[in-house]
């Protein structure tokens, strides 16, 4: 049975949200610095993991360009 695109794409916002507060205030420049004093590059890569795991299960027919795939 073909995943709910709509599960799917609640998953992939929730791993963003994650994603967003475990990296705090830290931008891009900064992060390699923040992960080193603080130990949060392994949450970061698990939401990154969850993300691609959900665009996986999105069903080709609610692709709409075919990007979900090309995510993953």
């Amino acid at each position: 049975m073909a995943a709910d695109p709509r599960v799917c794409l609640h998953d992939i916002l929730n791993a963003i949200a994650g994603a967003r507060e475990a990296v705090g205030a830290a931008d891009f420049p900064t992060y390699p610095t923040y992960c080193r004093r603080r130990p949060m590059s392994r949450a970061v890569e698990r939401e990154i993991e969850i993300i691609s795991e959900a665009s996986r299960r999105v069903p080709q027919e609610a692709e709409g360009h075919g990007v979900w795939h090309s995510l993953a």
